[in-house]
């Protein structure tokens, strides 16, 4: 309390010494200014993520002022008790700067502590799958194991396979095995673990399962050149059916008929991988029929028929040694001569086990043509009349020409051992058929006379 006490010097005064009012001084203390600030969400924060900032004021009076910082220097109209951000980058660092309004403030202005920003990247998330094996190298219905491969999926994705794009209860791991039919579509769903990532949960692509294109049986036609099979991988046995083709027919008129083709069928055990080689038969001579015989003296021109080609499998090698099957082909029909008008004579059927005789119709001596191949020796050639040359006879796995002398003998049919050449007289004889043959097949068997035309293998499995 302040009052003061005043002495008149006057001579002629009263109330001296005078005292004056009082005076009540209230002395408030001085005040330190401080601010502190704390981030929401705290801590580590993915890119991108927008952060509130908020300062809490000590002594600020009735109406502090703000200015926030990053890395020291000012943020431009971040001038409230908030501030919010978006765009922060690791490292960064975030203070406050209170000056207080409080008239007994001290250390104002006053620096908040500073945030060091702990922001992470985000991250895209995505997953594949492959499968194990591939169903176009495995048999359907066969197992197939996928696996998927995450890309940024952290230390623990989880995941859910779908069939059809309908979640499979219970494959929820990384890997998905079971028994698949053809087209169906399987996908994976990965969720990541990363706390930074886009695009979770992250699908792969489909995956269309489709077995190998393989047509199964496989039919081989006649080319006239070797083709191969190649076994497919869900293959461990085949069936192998083999036709040899018919002989071919003499020109001209009455024409002597070719021999049908033989029949043979046999199962194999294989490998996946392994490589067949296979010879369709036809009536050109490729693979064992026998040319006719030359037009003679009576030949009017017309010509006997070829005999008709062997059909076979083979393995290992291209020769007559690796053949594993064999059907015979049919002899080539005789041609009609002038000296006696007699029809040229009927080719002999493929085999069977045996290839037919050919038929003879000139009346002279033996009354057949060339004999047929068997499972040991080849067909003689068919005889021919006044001391001419029989037909040729036939040797393992090709016919024996027809003979020429007089008309046109027809050709001996290819096979295991091929049927002998038709010989002549009057008119031409037919040739043999060759023989049929299992020996290195399983359940073998063979039947005689059932091909026209060129032949045909199938393959099985």
């Amino acid at each position: 309390m302040i009052s003061c006490v005043i002495t008149s010097d006057a001579t002629c005064v009263t109330g001296s010494p005078a005292t004056s009012n009082v005076v009540n001084v209230i002395v408030n203390p001085s005040v330190p200014a401080s601010v502190s600030i704390f981030a929401s969400p705290s801590g580590a924060v993915c890119e991108g993520t927008a952060v509130t900032f908020s300062a809490t004021p000590s002594n600020g009076g009735v109406s502090p002022a703000y200015q926030w910082k990053k890395n020291g220097s000012d943020i431009i109209n971040a001038t409230n008790s908030t501030f919010v951000s978006n765009t922060l980058d690791d490292g960064d660092e975030i203070t406050c700067v209170l000056t207080s309004s409080h008239p007994c403030a001290v250390s104002s202005p006053s620096t908040s502590n500073s945030i060091t920003m702990q922001v992470s990247p985000v991250s895209v998330a995505g997953v594949s799958i492959s499968a194990n094996p591939d169903p176009e190298t495995a048999c359907p219905g066969a197992t197939i194991l996928f696996t998927a491969t995450p890309v940024n999926g952290g230390l623990s994705p989880s995941y859910q396979w779908k069939k059809g794009n309908v979640p499979v209860n219970g494959e929820i791991f990384a890997t998905y095995s079971a028994s698949f039919s053809e087209g169906d579509v399987i996908t994976c769903e990965m969720t990541s673990g990363l706390p930074c990532v886009s695009g979770s949960p992250a699908s792969s692509d489909p995956f269309t399962v489709h077995y190998s294109d393989i047509t199964n049986p496989m039919i081989f036609s006649y080319t006239g050149s070797e083709q191969t099979f190649t076994v497919p991988a869900c293959a461990n046995e085949l069936t192998i059916e083999v036709w040899g083709a018919q002989g071919g027919n003499s020109s001209g008129a009455s024409p002597g008929i070719g021999g049908l083709g033989g029949y043979a069928t046999g199962t194999l055990a294989v490998a996946s991988g392994q490589v067949l080689r296979v010879y369709v038969g036809g009536q050109s001579g490729w693979n064992g029929g026998a040319s006719f015989g030359g037009n003679g003296q009576c030949g009017q021109g017309n010509t006997g028929g070829w005999g008709g080609d062997a059909s076979d499998v083979r393995v290992g090698g291209n020769s007559y040694s690796d053949r594993i099957i064999v059907a015979g082909g049919g002899g080539g029909g005789g041609a009609l001569g002038d000296c006696s008008f007699a029809a040229g004579g009927a080719g002999g059927e493929g085999g069977g086990t045996s290839g037919g005789s050919g038929v003879q119709n000139y009346q002279w001596g033996n009354p057949v043509g060339g004999t047929g191949g068997t499972q040991s020796s080849p067909g003689s050639g068919g005889p021919s009349c006044d001391g001419g040359s029989n037909g040729s006879p036939g040797s393992i796995g090709s016919g024996g020409s027809g003979n020429g002398r007089y008309s046109s003998g027809g050709g001996g049919g290819g096979g295991y051992y091929g049927g002998g050449g038709g010989g002549t007289c009057s008119s031409g004889s037919g040739g043999g058929g060759g023989s049929s043959w299992t020996g290195g097949v399983s359940n073998g068997s063979t039947t005689a006379g059932q091909r026209t035309g060129v032949g045909q293998v199938i393959i099985s499995w």
